[in-house]
């Protein structure tokens, strides 16, 4: 399964954009219900859910395959979103 991922930061975002970052954050709040940070996060946790269920691959790489240089933090993130720990998650815990 391919995978690829756009990353945009919200800086360059909002310069293109001609606004300012703090009106950006607002807008998308209201419109989404969480903020940027909030549902980039949700966006990675769910591609690492993905990751999960359907591979072998060690955590670590899952971890960075989602963009996490540390696979500790990854595990926190992970676990403060799913309520479960990533290896728990993988056998269906």
């Amino acid at each position: 399964m391919a995978r690829w991922a756009v990353v945009v930061r919200l800086d360059a975002l909002v310069a293109e954009l001609g606004i300012e970052k703090s009106y950006f954050i607002r807008l998308f709040k209201k419109r989404v219900g969480v903020s940027p940070m909030k549902y980039a996060m949700h966006l990675k946790m769910s591609a690492a859910a993905d990751l999960l269920r359907g591979g072998s691959e060690p955590l670590a790489v899952v971890a960075g395959q989602v963009g996490f240089a540390d696979p500790y933090h990854f595990a926190k993130c992970f676990k403060q979103w799913s309520g479960v720990a990533p290896g728990a998650y993988r056998r269906g815990r």
